[in-house]
């Protein structure tokens, strides 16, 4: 018998991002880099992994709305 093993992802993302710099995009996860929030990237390259069943992200509670729009 087979077995699958499903592997999950813990993306940590609730840092403010102060040792980077002031931004109006905000904390660094939320910057684009070449028209893409960092955010955003990080997902997909783990969405696209072979073997990830799971991906869970801890973002600070103060960032739902820039999280909604990252992840588009």
């Amino acid at each position: 018998m087979t077995e699958k093993t499903e592997i999950a992802v813990v993306i940590v993302a609730a840092g403010r991002g102060e040792r980077a710099g002031q931004s109006k995009e905000g904390p660094k996860q939320y910057r684009t880099i070449g028209g893409q929030p960092v955010m955003r990237r990080t997902v997909a390259a783990f969405a696209a992994a072979p073997g990830i069943g799971r991906i869970v992200i801890a973002i600070h509670r103060d960032d739902a709305a820039l999280f909604n729009e990252a992840i588009g």
